[in-house]
Formats: C-alpha cells, sequence, structure tokens
C-alpha cells in the first residue's frame, strides 16, 4: 500500500493534489519556485566552481558533495547538490559575482511538510531504508508477478485434471 500512495504521488495531477493536501496541515515549500537570480552588474570579480563548492560545503560542514550545476546565463546561479547524510539532498544556490549563498533547500531547513514529501521519493524506491529496505521494495515489486504465475499454474492444473476427468 506504501509503494503504491507514494507512486501515485509522482503523477499529475496527485502530485499537487497531495502537496496542496499536505499543505494545509504544514506550509511547503515551492520547490518549482524559480532559482535564484544573480545580477552581474554587482560587480566583482566572477567565483569559479570550485570556490562556489567550497562555500556551500563551509555553510554545511561534514557535507559531501554530490553535483554542481554551472550558471546558463549572466544571471543564473551556481546550484551546489549536498549530501548530509539525510532522506534527501541539498540544494545551495551561490550568486556567481559575489559569492553569497541566495538559497538553501534540504531537510535541515525544511518545515514538517516538506520532510512529508521529502520522504515519499526515498519510501518508493526503498533508498529510505537502506539496502534492506531496496530489497523489501525488490520483494514487493516481484509479488504481484509470482502470484499471478502460480494462480495461472493453479488454474490450469485444474482444468486439465477437469478435462481428464471428463474424458473418462
Amino acid at each position: 500500500m506504501l509503494a503504491l500512495f507514494t507512486a501515485i504521488h509522482m503523477y499529475e495531477p496527485w502530485t499537487q493534489v497531495i502537496g496542496r493536501s499536505v499543505n494545509l496541515l504544514s506550509p511547503v515549500a515551492d520547490l518549482n519556485a524559480p532559482s535564484p537570480m544573480s545580477d552581474p552588474t554587482a560587480g566583482g570579480a566572477s567565483v569559479t566552481a570550485g570556490t562556489a563548492l567550497d562555500i556551500a560545503m563551509g555553510k554545511l560542514p561534514g557535507a559531501r558533495p554530490v553535483s554542481i550545476e554551472f550558471p546558463a546565463d549572466e544571471h543564473g546561479t551556481y546550484l551546489v547538490t549536498l549530501d548530509t547524510d539525510a532522506v534527501w539532498k541539498t540544494q545551495v544556490n551561490i550568486e556567481p559575482y559575489s559569492g553569497a549563498v541566495l538559497r538553501i533547500q534540504g531537510p535541515h531547513v525544511a518545515s514538517a511538510g516538506d520532510h512529508v514529501l521529502g520522504w515519499l521519493f526515498p519510501l518508493h524506491t526503498g533508498q529510505a531504508f537502506g539496502l534492506p529496505g531496496r530489497i523489501l521494495m525488490v520483494v514487493l515489486g516481484i509479488t504481484p508477478t509470482c502470484l499471478y504465475i502460480t494462480g495461472y499454474l493453479m488454474w490450469w492444473r485444474k482444468r486439465r485434471t477437469n478435462s481428464v476427468e471428463g474424458r473418462l
């Protein structure tokens, strides 16, 4: 049942319905909000990707870098994704001219509603509980196929038995 609910959440319009429902109980961050924009007229030397990574890591000591996205244009920002050993990753937007941190999104700054929505995908894939969770999700995924096959075999055996008895 958990796998079904978490799968439903990944498809429109259910994503919006569930998100709005959770938002009634606890405020949810707008994850689809546009990224912060940088100001190229602010002056200053351009920040390198390595410096942006250092700035993000300074905000979350002990985090491990996962990825970095470069600014798409002169108004874009660096987007550094960090693993803090939480269920989902933290994203930090860095201004490429001044090195200012424009936004941090992650579990350590999330509301209860954000945590509910943040847990849905890791629960669905089994990531939430490490290897045992992934194994459980594989078993749950294979179970319906096994039930279909054994049901078909039982039906086929009964049909064969009835047809043999009918000939006698």
